[in-house]
Order: C-alpha cells, then structure tokens, then sequence
C-alpha cells in the first residue's frame, strides 16, 4: 500500500491543508508544534479510527470547530486500484467513515485495505510500561495480521462481562459454584486458551524476527533477546485441562472472584516480558536498549504485514533522536531496505542524517 495524499480540515492546527506524497520514503521536518506528530496521528487514525495520543475523537477537532475531516488516498497493489478513505469527526465524537465512497462499519471493514504501523515515544511502554500496554500491542499486531480474530476477541470480552456479571449478582448468594457457574466458566476457561495460544506463536515469531534482525544489522550487540508469555493465576491451558483447573480454581480462586466481584484469571489479565540475557529488560535495560527493542518490534509488525502480501505503511514520529549517530544510521538503514512506504518526522537539527538519502522532504 502506497499513501498518496492527505488531506485535513480542522485536524489540530490545519485548518485546510492537503499534502502529496510522491515517494516511497517520506521525511516530515520542522520544529515542535508545527504539526508533524498531527500529520502521522491523522494516517493512524484513519486505519485504527483511535488516536495515539487521546482517548477522545473529539480532541482532534481544531479549537472553535465543529468538527474534523480526514481524507487518505492510497493506492493498493493487491487490487490494483486507487483508493480514498474519508473519516470525519463530530464534537459529540460521532464518527462518519468512508471506504471509496461507501460507508463502513469500522476497523475490520477497513484493515484489508489500508494499514499502518505506527512508532511513537510513546511505544517505550510496550517495554517499560505496565501490563495492559503489552496486552494492547499484543492484540493489536494479531489484529493486523489476522483481521478475522476480531470475533474471537470480541466473544472472549462478552463472555468475561457475562462472568463478571454472574460474579456481582448470583455468586455472592453461594457458598459454592454452581452448576451453571461451571458451564459459564469452562466457555471462559476455553476461549482464553485459544487467544493464550495465537499470542504465544506470535511472540515466538516475534523473537525469532528480532532476533535475526539483531544479527544482520546490529551484529556489535551482543546480548540476547527472548520473549516469556506469562498467564494469570490458573489459567495455563498447555499444563492442564479443563477438570484440573476447576479443582484448583474452586479451592484457591473462587473467594477471591467473589470478594472482588470480577474475573482474576484470563487472556485480559496476561503478560509478557521481554528479557535481555534472561533479566527483564523492563528493569535492567538502559533507555537507549528500551528504545531500540520497541524500534525493532515495531518493524517486525511491518515485515510480517509484507509477508503477508499486505504491506502496512511505517509511520515513524521523531524516533531517532535519542540514538547516536551511528545507531541513528544503522536504524535508518533497516527502514529503508523494508518494501513498503515509510514517513517519518524529524526535528530540523536532524537534517543532516538525510543529506544523502534519497527522500521526498516536507519542511513545515
């Protein structure tokens, strides 16, 4: 997928502003506040219909409007076809989308054709942040790969309110679980383990993809990297089955589900670590390391979408400035050689790293 244009009207501070991108590397470059960040938030919302930098559509709006357009032309090789997808905002966060001329639904309707990766300061918490961050991510690169997981997400999230619900109301009237609880459990129980394996090949993928990146391009790093799926409580479904977990469920977690009235077990509660020579790199890895491991995940999410024959746009927001300047360049190196778009942003005093790259540069 090659993005086109981009057109914005009342997005943070552009009140009416089109940009044409005419090259498979697009470098972003200005000072801060000039609406670089805007430039990639808007590309990112217009695939995951979330911003990553609010909770709130309406905080896209531009000060004393109404409401928000986005407009992103792409052309998709798969299909051969030139296609728009056209996003607008409300205050009251109503959103209105359009996929050629035709309104969708949602992110589903949408992931087939136009996909991004998106890379931010932000992403430092899929390393040092806390567990619901690496749960997203987790999710959101299954999503990316496998678009149709979304029914077995969304059924694993009914069930865990129907558990839930069963928790604050009938269960606080026995002493037991009851027949009926078992049956809600076991439904629970299951599509857990479903989504616990589908993350676990992932992350098996995943460590064996950085790993290999790790080797190519960075060779003088010498430390190995590795990946530990850790489910919640009881819930392991590759050590025990179904009647083994309810006998130590019963004995050791049902008071404490009742006490708090919710489910303490579940893919919604599972982690996982990222390890550098077996310590976790959440405590132990320098800023710089932290940074790196979230630049090469993030990668990886963009070479399995090529592989996948969908190629998702890397969208990079001011990522380099923190590495010197060889590893700068060796991280400039990596995104180049991928087949796919690339748009990045950079303060002005980065320039120089471009000085002889082939590049389409927007200076704001």
């Amino acid at each position: 997928m090659i993005i086109r244009s981009l057109q914005l009207e009342n997005v943070r501070c552009f009140a009416n502003k089109r940009f044409d991108l005419q090259s498979n590397f697009v470098v972003i470059e200005g000072n801060n506040g000039v609406g670089k960040t805007s430039i990639l938030e808007s590309l990112h919302y217009a695939c995951y219909l979330r911003s990553f930098r609010t909770r709130a559509a309406r905080d896209l709006i531009q000060e004393g409007k109404e409401h928000s357009f986005i407009a992103v032309n792409f052309y998709q090789p798969r299909y051969a076809l030139e296609e728009k997808i056209s996003v607008g905002v409300g205050r009251d966060s109503k959103k209105f989308i359009r996929l050629n001329d035709e309104p969708v639904n949602g992110y589903k309707d949408i992931i087939d054709h136009y996909r991004v990766v998106t890379l931010t300061a932000d992403d430092l918490s899929l390393i040092s942040g806390e567990p619901d961050e690496r749960r997203s991510f987790m999710n959101a690169a299954i999503l990316l790969q496998y678009p149709d997981q979304i029914n077995a997400f969304r059924e694993y999230n009914r069930l865990l309110l129907l558990r839930n619900a069963y928790l604050m109301g009938q269960a606080q009237r026995e002493n037991k679980p009851s027949d009926e609880f078992m049956v809600w459990t076991k439904l629970f129980w299951e599509h857990a383990g479903e989504i616990q394996k589908v993350r676990k090949l992932y992350l098996s993928r995943l460590e064996d993809s950085l790993r290999k990146i790790l080797s190519e391009y960075l060779p003088e790093i010498s430390y190995q990297v590795s990946l530990s799926y850790q489910p919640k409580e009881l819930c392991d479904v590759e050590n025990a089955g179904f009647d083994e977990f309810w006998r130590r469920y019963c004995s050791a977690l049902f008071e404490k589900e009742r006490h708090w009235q919710r489910s303490l077990f579940g893919s919604h509660l599972d982690d996982f670590s990222i390890l550098l020579d077996g310590r976790k790199a959440r405590l132990f890895a320098s800023r710089g390391q932290q940074k790196l491991l979230a630049y090469l995940i993030k990668i990886v999410q963009v070479l399995e979408s090529i592989k996948a024959d969908n190629p998702a746009v890397f969208l990079v927001d001011d990522f380099l400035t923190d590495f010197d300047r060889d590893r700068a360049q060796a991280c400039l190196t990596i995104i180049q050689q991928l087949a796919t778009q690339v748009i990045l942003t950079i303060p002005l005093e980065y320039e120089r790293l471009f000085s002889t790259q082939q590049a389409q540069i927007i200076k704001l």
